[in-house]
């Protein structure tokens, strides 16, 4: 298996992994490379419900300038939904819908993504099995040759509805298992489009408690956690107080990642550190390895969020840090605002000149 961050843009590719761990963000965002990388003008058609008729216009002139996306879950496609009964000139025809017939336009480029494949019906199965083995549908419409048509699902055992592809899909198909990303690249990616709008205390939780990153389900009532809910999670709690979490808070937190992570997490949230366990290690760094592992991963997080000149005044704890624990290092530059970042190892470059090499990946 691979990472889904590790995978290439392929055209008949399925992929299968878990739900929540990023396929539909890795397609999009490779698609979206693509069409830098071809010079074309992107389109997102996934979020539009009209396509204005000058756009239209537009791709029908001069299609090679485009590059188009479009996401569609399997679940949603009726065959009544793919053309629509005209009449012109005393005989019935087909149209397909706007959507799908920029994709036709020979020479446009793009990406129509099928999601959701396992969990299509038999009626819905057999449409699709012409789009993904001959990219043809209906009365012989037929999709550009510059369009990659790809497809994910989940495993059987993360979805009771999944079903078995018929076996010539199977073979027309490249099958592509993935894993979730890393944690570090979840929060790479959230820094990405989320930036300076998430609360890293998430972060620091993960990396204290990496096996609940993404787990199976505990009942088949409850959420579980996985990269889509920490990533709504870290939303949520980017404008709380955690020491002010509210009765709907908590529950809140029950409801996105499930009641035995929730658990653990709040624990987290609710350690107790005061003032004088900052004074204790801003007098005698070596005592932060007095704190248990929980408390040691959010007194970093704590300290990443003073100003730089209070950071500085603990020096002598990311000295003992780089000795002791490089890990422990980089999480804390990692869990640091960015532009803050910069800014401490900027103004104090020379005083900091011993812990450099351990984080010189980070910056």
């Amino acid at each position: 298996m691979v990472k889904v961050t590790e995978i290439r843009l392929m055209d008949r590719m399925l992929l299968i992994g878990a739900p929540g761990i990023g396929k539909t963000q890795i397609l999009k965002q490779l698609a979206y490379q693509e069409s830098r990388d071809l010079r074309k003008k992107f389109i997102d058609l996934t979020e539009m419900t009209t396509i204005p008729d000058d756009m239209l216009s537009n791709i029908k002139t001069n299609p090679e300038d485009y590059y188009l996306f479009l996401r569609v879950s399997s679940t949603h496609i009726q065959p009544d939904e793919i053309n629509a009964l005209a009449i012109r000139d005393g005989f019935a025809d087909l149209l397909p819908f706007r959507k799908l017939y920029l994709f036709t336009v020979p020479d446009v480029y793009g990406v129509l993504f099928i999601d959701e494949l396992p969990n299509a019906m038999d009626e819905q199965m057999t449409l699709l099995f012409s789009i993904l083995d001959e990219k043809e549908f209906s009365w012989g419409f037929r999709l550009s040759k510059n369009v990659k048509v790809v497809a994910a699902g989940n495993p059987a055992e993360w979805s009771r509805v999944a079903n078995t592809l018929p076996e010539p899909l199977r073979s027309k198909l490249s099958i592509i298992n993935v894993d979730p990303p890393t944690i570090d690249e979840w929060a790479e990616y959230m820094d990405r489009e989320f930036p300076g709008r998430w609360n890293k205390i998430v972060y620091a939780y993960l990396k204290f408690s990496q096996g609940d990153f993404i787990k199976r389900p505990d009942s088949d009532a409850e959420a579980y956690p996985c990269p889509r809910s920490w990533t709504r999670l870290a939303l949520y709690l980017s404008n709380i107080d955690r020491t002010q979490i509210s009765p709907f808070d908590e529950e809140y937190v029950r409801g996105t990642i499930g009641t035995s992570t929730a658990t653990k997490f709040l624990s987290f949230l609710r350690e107790n550190i005061t003032e004088k366990d900052f004074e204790k290690v801003l007098k005698e760094p070596e005592s932060f390895f007095d704190f248990n592992v929980g408390k040691q991963f959010l007194f970093l997080y704590l300290l990443s969020t003073n100003s730089t000149n209070e950071i500085m005044k603990y020096s002598g704890l990311l000295e003992v840090l780089s000795a002791r624990s490089p890990d422990m290092l980089v999480l804390f530059f990692k869990v640091m605002d960015k532009k803050k970042r910069v800014e401490l190892l900027t103004k104090n470059k020379d005083k900091l000149l011993k812990i450099i090499d351990y984080i010189k990946d980070v910056i």
